[in-house]
């Protein structure tokens, strides 16, 4: 069956975000590479997540191409009941893995950063807590209906439970653990030594967490009216967008901390380069003249004053420079007393020995 306009649109969403966390998992294992570190179990979790947001696409574009994003009476049963079985089994699946592993890498991340016993115990008690979400939420998918096949291929004496609770305790759950997790670095990262505007940027990079909550609380609203409507062939649309947008986030956030080294040893040289080559103007020096301005405050503990350059013959020529620690002393000639640290030093420019 040929995908619908929904369905392209959804297609374009996927691909998109397939390749931004391609490139964000590529450049984690580069910096991990770089900095010659060996492998964590926050890497192996972030590449699990990785794994499975990649087959929860595959699912969805298989879903596309049978309807999905288009409403039910326009389907036929083959259809109807093929989306049906992957609603219920292998998208459920790698969403809960995917998300339940970038929740998994960010806490082991914790661990492994922040030293404290006391955030320690706190980041293994979440950790205890999302292994129990997964465990708990892996059973309840896997008996929605008795038997599972009940919900696509119906049989006498079969049945499957109403997804209402189960759609909310889930979003409720996924909610209060990110919210969590974010909150937990909060306090160790600013009782760290470092200048604030890193605890700010870090801040915000650990923020960037709270735009998932966001998203679960569009997917309430979502799940709300998808579930007092039947044509869930046509909410199929809105709620794999939702759910990949978990996903996708998930794989970005867990990454971004990791890619420190990378920053390090390529993006700082590059912007020093830039700074030294901007502040040197590029010009030429023709006339072989130099000249140190004077400090523009005098408020200022040290100053320096005007250099005095003779008339040069011959290419050869001197330099005379001082130096105070006090902005209200005068030239060398006029001030004397103690408190008062005078230097000079005589350079010749054709590399004779220099004179104190």
């Amino acid at each position: 069956m040929a995908a619908g306009s929904r369905g392209l649109i959804l297609q374009t969403w996927i691909i998109v975000f397939l390749v931004v966390i391609s490139v964000f998992m590529i450049l984690r294992l580069w910096a991990a590479r770089v900095s010659k570190r060996q492998v964590f179990a926050d890497d192996v979790f972030s590449v699990i997540g990785y794994l499975a947001t990649i087959s929860s696409a595959s699912v969805t574009i298989w879903a596309i191409y049978h309807g999905a994003g288009e409403h039910m009476g326009d389907l036929p049963r083959e259809d109807i009941a093929l989306l049906s079985m992957i609603f219920q089994v292998p998208s459920a699946i790698t969403w809960l893995v995917g998300t339940v592993s970038a929740k998994l890498s960010m806490l082991c991340l914790y661990t492994r950063i922040f030293s404290t016993v006391q955030f320690r115990r706190w980041s293994y008690a979440l950790i205890v807590v999302v292994v129990g979400y997964f465990v708990a939420f892996l059973i309840v998918f896997m008996t929605n209906c008795i038997p599972l096949s009940n919900l696509w291929s119906p049989v006498p004496g079969g049945w499957c439970r109403e997804l209402t609770t189960e759609e909310y305790t889930s979003v409720a759950f996924n909610l209060i653990i990110d919210l969590g997790i974010w909150v937990l670095p909060m306090p160790a990262l600013w009782n760290l030594q470092m200048p604030v505007r890193k605890k700010v940027f870090i801040t915000i990079m650990f923020s960037l967490g709270l735009m998932t909550i966001g998203v679960m609380c569009w997917r309430l609203q979502a799940t709300t009216v998808s579930l007092k409507d039947p044509d869930f062939t046509y909410h199929f649309y809105e709620i794999a967008l939702i759910s990949g947008l978990e996903l996708w986030l998930g794989v970005i956030v867990n990454c971004m901390p990791t890619l420190g080294p990378l920053a390090n040893v390529y993006i700082k040289p590059a912007i020093s380069k830039l700074k030294s080559l901007t502040s040197s103007g590029g010009g030429s020096h023709t006339d072989r003249q130099v000249h140190l301005d004077l400090l523009p405050t005098a408020a200022s503990r040290r100053k320096y004053y005007n250099i005095d350059s003779t008339n040069h013959v011959n290419n050869d020529f001197a330099i005379q420079t001082e130096c105070t620690h006090d902005p209200n002393a005068g030239p060398a000639d006029e001030r004397a007393g103690l408190g008062v640290i005078h230097v000079r030093k005589d350079i010749e420019s054709q590399g004779e020995t220099a004179g104190n």
